[in-house]
C-alpha cells in the first residue's frame, strides 16, 4: 500500500505512514510468538549462524515486537521499512539491501518465509529459499517456489545436523 502511495498520492502518503507505523507497532506487539522460534533462534546461535529479521513493518516496531518477546538478544540484524525509503518496502527489497549493507553476498544467505509472495519475489535475488508454513500460506503452495521444511523445529533440527557434520 505504501509502495503505491509513495508513487501515485505522494500527497497523503505521509500521513498513511504515520498511520502504519502505528498499527504496525501494536500488531508487533501483541503478534502471538510462532512456535519454535525461540529454540531455532537457540539453535542458531549455538551454531555461530548470524540471524537477520528481515519484514515489511517498520523496523522500530519490529525491534520493539522482538524486545516484548524476549528475543531482540538473540537477533543480529533488524531490517524492516523505513520511514518512506522506497528502497524499503517489502521484505525481499529489505533483505537485498541489507546484504549490500553489511558486504555480505546473498548467495551466502538463506531467506526463510511463510508467505508465498515473498518466495516468488526473491526467485531472482541469489538467496537460498526456504518455505515454512506458520500460518500464512499453506505447504502446498510454498512448494511451488522453494524446498518447504514442516515447521521451525524441523529447520532448527535441520541446521544443528549440518553444523554436526562441518
Amino acid at each position: 500500500m505504501l509502495s503505491h502511495l509513495f508513487w501515485h498520492e505522494p500527497d497523503i502518503v505521509g500521513v498513511a505512514e504515520s498511520a502504519a507505523s502505528i498499527a504496525e507497532l501494536d500488531a508487533a506487539l501483541t503478534a502471538r510468538m510462532t512456535r519454535g522460534l525461540p529454540e531455532l533462534l537457540d539453535r542458531c546461535a549455538d551454531a555461530g549462524r548470524r540471524v537477520w529479521v528481515v519484514g515489511r513493518f517498520e523496523e522500530n516496531a519490529m525491534r520493539a515486537g522482538l524486545r516484548a518477546h524476549g528475543l531482540d538478544g538473540r537477533i543480529a540484524v533488524v531490517a524492516g521499512r523505513l520511514g518512506l525509503d522506497g528502497d524499503t518496502f517489502g521484505e525481499v527489497s529489505v533483505a537485498s539491501r541489507t546484504a549490500r549493507l553489511l558486504d555480505v553476498d546473498p548467495a551466502h544467505c538463506l531467506l526463510v518465509s511463510g508467505r508465498c509472495d515473498v518466495l516468488h519475489v526473491a526467485r531472482h535475488s541469489g538467496m537460498a529459499l526456504l518455505g515454512v508454513p506458520c500460518g500464512h500460506d499453506i505447504r502446498k503452495w510454498l512448494s511451488g517456489y522453494a524446498p518447504v521444511v514442516s515447521n521451525l523445529r524441523r529447520l532448527g533440527e535441520a541446521l544443528s545436523a549440518r553444523n554436526e557434520h562441518e
